[in-house]
């Protein structure tokens, strides 16, 4: 990880388990080509660092950081993606590139709103906690099950059985 810039002061770096708030771009080192970026969206990204919610070059590479810093991390592949990517944008064995800058740091089990509503409709409780698996059969974020899902996860075939879900 290199500093791109300094900070006037530091009150506290950033620690394992504590919630970031980060403006960040992400580039492929190969060509410098851009796959992401929060600015683009104008919404900064939340996490815990240090706790796998994140790739493991930015649980790493984002230690140890002050607020208003803004980090560059080259991330390899085995600490990235590996060696099947990451959708259409960044291919198997890709080195990233990574301007982080941290907007803010919250004790990790602080609870905040975001934490309560945000969280509840996007990857971070679906994708983690369910590992993508049930928001797949559940038809994707808002959607409904088939037919063919609730029988999956239902026992209707012995109706002196309560009705629980079986995984």
């Amino acid at each position: 990880a290199t500093r791109i810039s300094a900070y006037v002061s530091c009150r506290r770096k950033s620690s394992t388990g504590d919630k970031l708030e980060v403006h960040y771009v992400g580039k492929l080192y190969k060509n410098n080509e851009q796959f992401d970026s929060s600015r683009d969206r104008g919404e900064p990204f939340s996490f815990n660092v240090g706790v796998g919610r994140v790739i493991q070059g930015w649980d790493r590479g984002l230690l140890n950081m002050c607020e208003g810093e803004l980090r560059k991390i080259v991330v390899p592949s085995d600490l990235g993606y590996g060696d099947v990517g990451s959708g259409s944008k960044i291919p198997g064995g890709a080195t990233l590139v990574f301007e982080v800058e941290l907007l803010k740091i919250r004790d990790g089990n602080e609870f905040d709103e975001e934490d309560m509503w945000g969280d509840m409709y996007g990857e971070d409780m679906y994708g983690d906690m369910f590992g993508g698996g049930m928001m797949d059969m559940m038809g994707g974020y808002g959607g409904f099950p088939d037919d063919e899902n609730v029988d999956d996860m239902y026992d209707m075939d012995d109706p002196s059985e309560e009705d629980f879900a079986e995984f």
